[in-house]
């Protein structure tokens, strides 16, 4: 901010070098310069107008001279400055030096008196000045110029003297140079003869330098250990992977390979090397160091000009080999036990046209032909004759061929003429390029298999039908028993309507009603476990509120908790308790659980039946304290006549119907019935869950 203020008020400056290169600017400067065409310079004597220009360089001359500042008015300026004269000063740097302060300004009319500033001198275009100037800077260069004289003069006779000299020097020089142009020649005859050795031995190194590079990188790159030794068997070289053999060390070069010790079981190599080179015959053999194994060779180590240089040792890692064919012979011999043991199984090979190749054990015994007689004859004798006519063979052939697989289960013919029924595979065999080169089959008699499993389907049949005549009976019995039932249970119930009956009467009244309800619901239980065995239980569904089957559920069994002194807890507490389904039969599952409640619990018991919503479902749980289950029971009751045990039965009686039918009514609803019992004795506690229809928000 002080800087722009103070270029707005201060007259335009300049600061230059002793080149009278422009340095630096205020903001006004612009005003006095002016740009010529051409090459672009900060030279401010080249940049000012013509009218100031001359001013200008005397000022910046006398400023260097005698320091100060020099200070010049009313110099004409030209049109553009609409005739006003300009005011100059030019400033020395007191710490700087070579550095001038240029300041341009215009005089102001009816300016009063300048005031100059200190140690300045003033010139005005009344004075003259420039012609003084003139005379005063041509002054300057006379003196210079006789000074310049006396110096010239000087070095003239110094430049004399030393021609003088060196004309002397130069007839010297001229005698060594004919001496010189004649060694010259000379030497550049060897020269040129040197030049063409040199080429030629340059030639040579870089071929040798070449296969050393080529030598160096193959072993390095090379996973065969190598050793050179020369006549003496000294080591001279080795590879890398010779180290792990030989421990090498940098010292060992040129030590015999005696004094060396190694990791291969090899004590004979000193000797064979010997031998090598007393026979130029070359050895090979397989030895083993720690778990690997390698191929050892040595052989006689020739030059280029086939002179035998020492011995060339090599070891190559066989270790992968080795452990293949190790692996192919365990695998080749477990597979000959196994073929030759599988006494049970068949097993031969054919070639593509059904020859056979090989033979084990277990066919001579199951098909009666010996390897020796069999061998190379076709296989298509041990199928029956009508199969051979019907081209049974080729067609398990090709199938094979396509498949790479055929499995057949028919009857077979062996040598002496007797059948069995085989069961067997027959398989393409392949070569490591996936050419075929035979088939492999394997067969097995199957006939006490075949005898068995029809047996077993007899049996099965019988029982199936054994099962549909029992349902047919269940199910033409149930309804010979219920028909007489149904009138005299009409009959109870209207002499139980009667007035004044006796009480012993009315007592003996009910319990034969009750006794008849009983066989009733035996008849029902065996019509619907005959229904759910048939896969005919009928679900006629419907919106069925579950809170409502349970309560009319209660209701019917409201007498038998009544007679037995029991406790009942409801908390229907579930939410959401609408579902798709058959109000009828899950009144009847609801009524099972609580009439079975009040059979299992002791006289003054307590019966819970809560309700609540799971996940998607609603839930109602039927908790007793009566004589629990054992563990291994719980699945069990579930099942159609079963109870936990026969004293059970024994004491309480019933078919052991209502817990199977209840699961049957529960599955057709898409739901599940569990139990819990903490032990005998602990209760039991049943849970029917039942799905509620998609979308049901919980």
């Amino acid at each position: 901010m002080h800087f722009e203020l103070l270029s707005d008020i201060a007259p335009a400056s300049m600061l230059v070098n002793a080149d009278h290169r422009i340095m630096h600017l205020s903001g006004g400067a612009g005003d006095w310069l002016k740009f010529q065409a051409g090459e672009p310079t900060s030279n401010l004597l080249e940049m000012v107008s013509p009218p100031l220009r001359t001013a200008l360089r005397t000022a910046l001359f006398r400023a260097s001279q005698d320091g100060g500042t020099i200070e010049m008015r009313g110099l004409p300026q030209g049109e553009e400055m609409e005739g006003r004269a300009v005011r100059l000063r030019v400033r020395t740097s007191a710490r700087t030096p070579g550095l001038f302060l240029v300041i341009l300004e215009r005089d102001q009319a009816g300016e009063g008196p300048l005031q100059p500033l200190p140690d300045t001198r003033i010139y005005t275009a009344e004075d003259h000045w420039t012609a003084r100037q003139l005379e005063e800077e041509l002054e300057e260069t006379r003196r210079r110029l006789r000074d310049l004289e006396e110096e010239h003069g000087a070095s003239l006779e110094e430049l004399k003297a030393g021609n003088e000299e060196l004309q002397s020097m130069n007839e010297e020089l001229r005698s060594a140079g004919e001496e010189l142009e004649t060694g010259r020649e000379e030497v550049q005859s060897v020269n040129e003869e040197l030049q063409t050795v040199n080429q030629e031995l340059k030639s040579r190194v870089e071929e040798l330098s070449r296969s050393n590079s080529d030598l160096q990188n193959l072993m390095a790159a090379t996973d065969i250990a190598t050793v050179f030794l020369d006549r003496e068997l000294r080591i001279q070289r080795w590879t890398p992977q010779a180290m792990t053999l030989f421990n090498f060390i940098p010292a060992d070069m040129g030590r015999p390979l005696s004094d060396l010790s190694h990791r291969l079981d090899y004590p004979g190599i000193d000797s064979d090397a010997r031998r090598v080179l007393e026979r130029l015959i070359p050895v090979e053999q397989e030895v083993r160091a720690g778990d690997r194994w390698y191929l050892g060779k040595l052989q006689p180590y020739r030059t280029v000009d086939d002179r035998i240089a020492g011995v060339a040792l090599t070891f190559v890692d066989i270790s992968a080999s080795k452990r293949a064919e190790e692996a192919l012979r365990v695998s080749e011999e477990r597979l000959r036990l196994i073929f030759e043991n599988a006494r049970d199984y068949a097993i031969f090979s054919m070639d593509p046209d059904r020859r056979v190749t090989s033979w084990n054990t277990g066919a001579a015994r199951l098909l009666g032909y010996m390897e020796a007689e069999i061998m190379g004859h076709s296989a298509d004798v041990i199928f029956t004759p009508e199969d051979r006519a019907a081209g049974a063979p080729q067609k398990e052939d090709e199938t094979a061929l396509r498949e790479g697989r055929a499995s057949n289960e028919r009857w077979h013919v062996r040598r002496d003429g007797t059948r069995f029924w085989g069961s067997g595979v027959m398989m393409a065999m392949h070569d490591g390029t996936g050419k075929t080169v035979g088939l492999l089959k394997i067969l097995r008699d199957q006939t006490r298999e075949r005898q068995a499993f029809q047996e077993l389907e007899a049996a099965r049949a019988e029982a199936e039908a054994a099962g549909r005549a029992k349902d047919r009976f269940l199910a033409m019995l149930s309804h010979e028993l219920r028909t007489p039932l149904t009138p005299v249970s009409l009959q109870m119930e209207e002499l139980l309507l009667e007035e004044g009956l006796p009480a012993h009467v009315r007592e003996s009244l009910e319990m034969v009603s009750r006794n008849v309800g009983v066989e009733v619901s035996l008849i029902d239980d065996l019509l619907d476990m005959t229904h759910i065995v048939r896969g005919r239980l009928d679900i006629a569904r419907a919106p069925v509120c579950v809170h409502e089957a349970v309560r009319e559920a209660l209701e019917v069994c409201q007498r038998d908790f009544t007679r037995k002194k029991l406790r009942t807890e409801v908390s229907l507490n579930a939410s959401n308790h609408r579902i798709e389904g058959d109000f009828v039969r899950l009144q009847q599952v609801f009524w099972n659980l609580f009439k079975n409640a009040a059979k299992f619990s002791p006289e003054g018991g307590l019966i819970r039946i809560l309700s609540g919503n799971g996940r998607g479902t609603v839930e109602v749980e039927v908790a007793d304290t009566g004589i629990g289950l054992e563990a291994d029971a719980m699945e069990r009751i579930f099942e159609a006549f079963t109870q936990a045990d026969h004293s059970i039965a024994r004491r309480h009686g019933g078919l052991g119907l209502g817990l199977a039918i209840s699961r049957a009514v529960v599955s057709a609803h898409g739901g599940m019935i569990s139990v819990r019992s903490g032990g005998p004795g602990k209760g039991a506690a049943f849970t029917v869950s039942l799905p509620l229809p998609a979308g049901t928000d919980v």
